[in-house]
């Protein structure tokens, strides 16, 4: 095994490690010990404010994050140019945020506080873009112990504070304060370059994307409590949480493949990008495997009180969220291969089915149908990514490029 090979592997492993730390902390630690202390159905309301925040702040920083990355290759980009479209997303992004947030707080001081985790998230996943730059994955790694470190000197303060909002609130800005200790991207914030309209536009067009996927990706818990009830919103998050986990680390596997892809001199061919589908889905197949065995576990330690239910309905909802975890991937690396464009007609596409699936479904068979609709929804999305990777990448290998 050469060198590079070694690099990437020692990469992966960091920045998945990272990804896998931070959201276990959150997802096992501080969000079992919230519902302990609050109940199940007022759990399930959180959950639909994180799914608010969870829509927009994601797709802001991670649309600004991978444009810089893609642009290093193409036209110059300085912190202005960033830090700038940041802003101007964060606007009407946080005002959008608290407007649909609104009736879950009860004073204006709430509002605020959510805002302000809403500006931190969307700083959180942008920020990582310092070390995806310059590859530096040790300090990649730092960077998101920092915030797991953060979330657990939060849920210290919940006793004292009784703000579940804070508890999050003090993971997001210690890892902002990590990233403007630490890195250079936070300097000189008002220097633009004369590329700032261009870098503007591909980030917008990355934004409303990234929107239409995490909408239909946290949708979920609006829907379901609307159309069902706040209890049901906790058990389906148990019931998909293994596999909504892993998921998450597409994240991280996103940005490996474009911080590679794009210093690769020739483009995917039709046989390279055949080897990636087989790839993500064997590790799809063993990570699916592995939440068979997880869930069950895991729900009767950490959610007693509903496990029963949790249990029957694991399977399908994990093997949805698994199915998500490869289309993720896979349109990330289309992305390299046909621009900005397919990503927002595939997201559209999805969030369509999404739509029309589970809240269908969700009339006809119930919480069970909900469920199904939605796994429908996400295996539509990876056939269709799948075919659009192909087409380019045998017009890439008929091109000769």
């Amino acid at each position: 095994m050469n060198k590079k090979s070694l690099g990437i592997m020692k990469n992966t492993l960091l920045s998945v490690t990272a990804l896998v730390v931070m959201n276990g902390v959150q997802q096992l630690l501080i969000y079992p010990y919230l519902t302990r202390q609050m109940g199940a159905a007022a759990f399930g309301d959180i959950l639909v404010v994180l799914g608010i925040i969870a829509i927009i702040a994601p797709a802001l920083g991670q649309a600004v994050n991978n444009s810089r990355i893609v642009a290093q290759q193409k036209y110059e980009c300085s912190n202005g140019d960033a830090d700038t479209t940041i802003l101007l997303f964060l606007i009407p992004g946080t005002a959008v945020g608290v407007w649909f947030c609104r009736s879950y707080f009860s004073s204006a001081a709430g509002l605020v506080l959510a805002a302000l985790l809403l500006v931190f998230t969307a700083l959180k996943n942008y920020s990582d873009v310092q070390y995806r730059l310059t590859l530096n994955y040790n300090r990649y790694f730092f960077y998101y112990l920092s915030i797991s470190l953060g979330y657990v000197v939060g849920a210290l303060t919940y006793n004292f504070i009784h703000s579940w909002v804070i508890t999050l609130l003090i993971g997001e800005v210690c890892g902002f304060l990590f990233v403007a200790i630490t890195g250079t991207i936070y300097r000189q914030p008002l220097h633009r370059t004369a590329n700032f309209q261009r870098f503007f536009k591909d980030s917008l067009i990355l934004f409303a994307s990234y929107l239409l996927y995490n909408g239909v990706l946290n949708l979920d818990r609006v829907l379901l409590k609307y159309l069902m009830n706040s209890e049901t919103v906790t058990v389906f998050y148990v019931a998909s949480l293994i596999g909504k986990m892993i998921a998450m680390l597409v994240g991280p596997l996103n940005s490996i493949a474009i911080s590679y892809l794009c210093k690769r001199e020739r483009p995917l061919d039709r046989k390279a990008f055949g080897a990636m589908i087989a790839a993500a889905l064997g590790v799809g197949l063993v990570f699916y495997f592995g939440t068979c065995i997880v869930t069950p576990v895991f729900a009767k330690i950490a959610y007693p009180q509903i496990a029963e239910q949790v249990c029957a309905y694991a399977p399908l909802a994990n093997l949805s969220q698994i199915l998500c975890f490869v289309g993720s991937f896979l349109l990330t690396v289309v992305l390299t291969l046909t621009g900005n464009r397919w990503q927002m007609i595939v997201q559209s596409f999805y969030a369509v089915a999404f739509l029309v699936c589970s809240v269908l479904f969700c009339h006809l068979w119930g919480f069970g149908g909900f469920i199904v609709g939605i796994l429908l929804a996400n295996l539509l999305r990876l056939v269709f990514t799948i075919t659009i990777g192909l087409h380019f990448a045998g017009k890439n290998q008929k091109a000769g490029v």
